[in-house]
Formats: C-alpha cells, sequence, structure tokens
C-alpha cells in the first residue's frame, strides 16, 4: 500500500550559517616538500561584498591513515593554524610541508553575532602514502594535475601519488591511439611527470599511470609483519587533461546597416571574421541564415558551436589487461609457518572494454508565418510569408576579413533572428555568432484573447 500525499507544496527557503562566508585559493593543486603552501582567503557578505574585520581562523593539517576497528581511515594531523582578521583585499595564509600527503585546509569565519561559517579544500603535498593493502587487487594511482585547462605551449606537470613504494611506473599518453609511453620510478611515495601540450592535442590528451612494486604484508589487526617477505603490488590512475580550442577560435563580429525595417525591406548585413590574435581572416567561408525568430522559439532552438562538433572530446581507444589479478595471495600467517611452502592459486579474471559511441545531432526543420496591418489609405497585400529570410550557404571575406551580405526580409512583422557560422580556408579554425533584424510597422494591431464574464 502506498499513501500519496496531495496537499501544498512546502516552500522552501535558503537558510544561511551567518550573514559572510569565506572564500579560498591557491596557486595551484599541489606543492613539493618543503615548498611554502600558500592559501588566499577573503571574506564577504551575503551580496559579495568584502566584509573587513572578521575573525578568520584558518588550519591546515595532513589527511594519515589511521587503523581502527578493522579499517583504515583517515584522520587529521599535524595542524597548523592561522589567525588573522579579514580585510577588504584578498589576504595570505602560508603554511609549511616538511610531510607529503593530503592537507585539508579549514577556514572559519565568525560574524558579528559569534554565527561561524566554514570553508574547506584539499591540496597535496609531494612524498605522501596510501593505507596499505593486503590484497593483490589492482590499487587506484591518485593524479593531481596542477590546473584545470592548458593551452599549447604549456607542460602539464602532474602529481603521481602511489599506494606502494618504491615503485616502477610507466606513462602512457593517448588520443585516439598510443602516443608515446615513458617509464619513471617513484622512490618516496610520488613523482612529478611532465607532459609537453602541443597544437595537435586539442581537445584533449589522455593519459594512463601504471604502477608496478611491492609491500609489505599486514596482519589481520593492521599490523606489520617484518618477517614474511613483502607481497606483489600494482596500480593504475588515469585522466584526461583538457586543452580548449582558443587558439582554433574565429571571432564574428555581425553589423546590419539597419536594425529596424518594414516588412519587406531591404539592408545589407556586415561580417568581419578575425582569429584567435585578432587579425581578419581572409578568404574565410561563411554560412549565413536568417530565421523568423517565432518559429526558432517554437522548438527553443539554438544554433550548435561547430568548435563543439569538430573539436569533440577524442577516446583514448586504450584497454588494458592486467595478468596480476590472476593472482590470489595466501594468509601471510600461514605463510610465516610454511617456510618451505609457497601456495598460490590462480583464477581468471575477465577484463571489460569499453567502446566509444558517436553521436550526431540534425538541424531542425521550421516553418511559419505571421500578420499585420500597414497604415495609410491604399492597402497593400502581404503574400510572402516565409521564416526563412536568407539563407546563404557559401559566402567569402575579403582580404580585409569582411564580408557584406544582402538581406530582403518577407512580409512578416516579427523579429528574425542572423546566424551566421564561419570556418577558415585551412578547415581547422571555426566560429559563430547573431544579431537580430526587426521588421515593424508605426501602428501594429495584435488579437490577444480575452476572457468576459
Amino acid at each position: 500500500m502506498s499513501i500519496v500525499s496531495h496537499g501544498p507544496a512546502v516552500p522552501r527557503c535558503l537558510v544561511h550559517p551567518a550573514d559572510v562566508y569565506i572564500g579560498l585559493r591557491t596557486p595551484g593543486y599541489f606543492v613539493e616538500r618543503g615548498a611554502p603552501l600558500d592559501v588566499d582567503f577573503i571574506v564577504t557578505d551575503l551580496d559579495g561584498n568584502p566584509a573587513e574585520g572578521r575573525e578568520v581562523v584558518i588550519t591546515a593539517g595532513i589527511l594519515d591513515w589511521k587503523f581502527k576497528d578493522g579499517n583504515w581511515v583517515e584522520e587529521v594531523v599535524d595542524v597548523q593554524t592561522c589567525s588573522l582578521l579579514s580585510t577588504p583585499e584578498p589576504d595570505t595564509c602560508s603554511f609549511e610541508t616538511p610531510l607529503g600527503g593530503s592537507y585539508q585546509i579549514t577556514a572559519l569565519v565568525t560574524d558579528e553575532l559569534g554565527r561561524k561559517n566554514q570553508s574547506r579544500i584539499t591540496r597535496w603535498v609531494s612524498g605522501g602514502k596510501q593505507p596499505p593493502s593486503r590484497s593483490l587487487a589492482q590499487e587506484d594511482v591518485t593524479l593531481i594535475p596542477d590546473k584545470d585547462e592548458y593551452q599549447p605551449g604549456d607542460t602539464a606537470k602532474i602529481l603521481v601519488q602511489s599506494p606502494f613504494s618504491p615503485a616502477e611506473g610507466l606513462l602512457t599518453v593517448t588520443r585516439s591511439g598510443i602516443l608515446y609511453t615513458t617509464r619513471f620510478t617513484i622512490e618516496d611515495g610520488t613523482a612529478t611527470l611532465n607532459i609537453p601540450i602541443e597544437e595537435e592535442y586539442i581537445p584533449n590528451l589522455n593519459i594512463q599511470v601504471d604502477l608496478v612494486g611491492s609491500a609489505p604484508r599486514i596482519s589481520d589487526d593492521g599490523e606489520t609483519l617484518d618477517n614474511i617477505p613483502p607481497r606483489p603490488a600494482f596500480a593504475s590512475g588515469q585522466m584526461t587533461l583538457n586543452i580548449p580550442p582558443q587558439q582554433r577560435t574565429l571571432s564574428l563580429q555581425l553589423t546590419p546597416a539597419q536594425t529596424t525595417l518594414e516588412p519587406g525591406g531591404e539592408t545589407n548585413l556586415t561580417v568581419l571574421v578575425k582569429d584567435a590574435n585578432g587579425l581578419p581572416v581572409s578568404d574565410a567561408e561563411l554560412a549565413v541564415v536568417v530565421v523568423d525568430e517565432a518559429i526558432l522559439a517554437l522548438t527553443n532552438y539554438q544554433m550548435k558551436d561547430p568548435l563543439s562538433i569538430f573539436y569533440g572530446a577524442r577516446s583514448s581507444y586504450l584497454s588494458s589487461n592486467y595478468g596480476r589479478a590472476s593472482i590470489i595471495l595466501a594468509n601471510p600467517q600461514a605463510l610465516a609457518r610454511q617456510a618451505n611452502t609457497d601456495s598460490l592459486l590462480f583464477a581468471a579474471s575477465p577484463a571489460a572494454t569499453e567502446a566509444p559511441a558517436m553521436a550526431a545531432e540534425a538541424l531542425p526543420q521550421t516553418g511559419g508565418g505571421g500578420d499585420g496591418f500597414p497604415p495609410g489609405a491604399a492597402i497593400d497585400v502581404r503574400s510572402n510569408f516565409n521564416p526563412l529570410a536568407t539563407f546563404e550557404p557559401t559566402v567569402r571575406t575579403g582580404s580585409n576579413g569582411e564580408a557584406r551580405v544582402f538581406i530582403q526580409l518577407p512580409d512578416n512583422l516579427t523579429r528574425y533572428r542572423v546566424m551566421v557560422v564561419a570556418v577558415d580556408e585551412g578547415g581547422s579554425q571555426f566560429g559563430m555568432g547573431e544579431s537580430n533584424l526587426t521588421a515593424r510597422l508605426p501602428l501594429m494591431v495584435r488579437p490577444s484573447a480575452q476572457r468576459f464574464l
């Protein structure tokens, strides 16, 4: 039996813990061990205006793994504290990083009524450790980039945190297949990888890190067994480096000679095309479409950015199989009692692969019309109600990057959306732009449905 309530909806409201908030920011996501960890902060009111004179306490502690109640849990240790008063401009707290690992940064601010508000972020320092494991299952490698996005000419710095150390690593860089591989070594739990970003890598790179090594055996109570040979260990991690196609983006400036015309009026549209450096692009090909806005509103149509079509995310096309996943370890205490006997069982572990899927989109078909009443004694019969005012699929820009398109509007009383898509002569740069034209008369009558009692 189910009970359904048909009562009035309960209104929702946002309740703030205090009348101030504190924001945190760091120059990067990780630093090398021994380098200062600088944390910028600012306090604002509920409207985003800076609030000065508020008490701020910022702490930074290392997340350390502890074995409790049969499980490995993270606890914050070696906490450092920074206490300041907020100012109208962002201020900075600096923390020491004598040990590597994950640092939990917590900021607490108090308003004038004693109410508290909190913000928290996590940053990383090279040389950290991961919780130990008893099994031979594939473990996870933590990969931390120094940026969210990159551009050609940059060098991506990736902090690699291994669950065991020392370890031998293999970096595999892929983009629709393997580009190259690089071997490296981890000595103290972390390593920093440098990956040059080239223009042909737009819009993304996929990286995979595989580690092999050994790790101490752990008893059921979480203690390290010193008299037992270490177990084999392997781990893997993947991530995607985003490289937005900013250098492949064309900017379009659309300038109609007139923005307001009468139905059936004529005008010219000037389109100026520039590249990412602000230079005019000659011999670029444009597709110009002028459509009744009312027809487009029926489906809420928005023109698709060609950059998202031609520079969609590229799959790695890489599938990895690991033979070590077939190994099952014996109990370490049993191995100690049977020093001269090795007992290894093998089991098959199927691997699953995924294939990328491609999707295509089609522009919606539109159609419709409009109506109106022109002024004057003589009545002009309007008959051209085509919602498509102009379609010019192959317009070329001149040496100055400009192109001019003649537009004659139908007899509709409406607003038209001007949409232009551009591609350069080499077929590697794309852009889009929009503008509007309005067809109107000095006196217009619009019917409106009314309800009379």
